[in-house]
């Protein structure tokens, strides 16, 4: 863990404080590897029992409760003091314009199911893109299932490819079919 990587945290966390977004832990993490998957770097993702989960990220938010930056109350996490990393204008317009682009596909549908669901449907996306250059709705719901099994019902996984299908068009420079 870093002070950029706590930067981004804090950036991101007053960009959603100003949606009034009651942020948790897997907001948190789909949000950020949403963000990264849009050209925001800053924390590596990976499978996990609920979609892709950066280990970093979970010391960093660590890190920031224990310095009484943030305080997580087991529902939301919230902003203590984040006087120590100032500001970042261009950044956080950034981060707002990316959220308001994941409220969309998501129709601000927080849900932890929904957001285990989208996080999942994009990692696969992104695997299946680093070894073709189309996605079908039929390889992420081979590569979905082989990871969830029939926790989703097809129907769920298909709905919330074409919701991110429509909101990125496209993925990687990958024709998203």
């Amino acid at each position: 863990m870093d002070d950029q990587q706590k930067q981004l945290v804090a950036d991101i966390l007053r960009v959603l404080d100003s949606h009034k977004i009651h942020t948790t832990k897997i907001f948190l993490h789909k949000f950020i590897y949403f963000l990264t998957m849009q050209g925001i770097p800053g924390f590596r993702f990976e499978p996990y029992t609920y979609g892709p989960y950066s280990f970093n990220l979970a010391s960093t938010i660590g890190s920031m409760i224990f310095w009484d930056e943030i305080k997580d109350d087991g529902k939301n996490i919230q902003i203590l003091d984040l006087n120590n990393y100032p500001k970042n204008n261009e950044l956080e317009k950034n981060i707002n314009n990316k959220y308001i682009l994941f409220d969309k596909i998501l129709d601000a549908d927080f849900s932890f199911k929904n957001l285990e669901c989208f996080g999942t449907v994009l990692y696969c996306m992104d695997v299946i893109s680093n070894s073709s250059n189309k996605i079908s709705k039929k390889e992420v719901i081979d590569e979905f299932k082989q990871w969830k099994h029939d926790r989703y019902k097809d129907d769920d996984i298909i709905t919330m490819y074409y919701k991110i299908k429509n909101g990125l068009h496209e993925l990687n420079s990958v024709t998203i079919e």
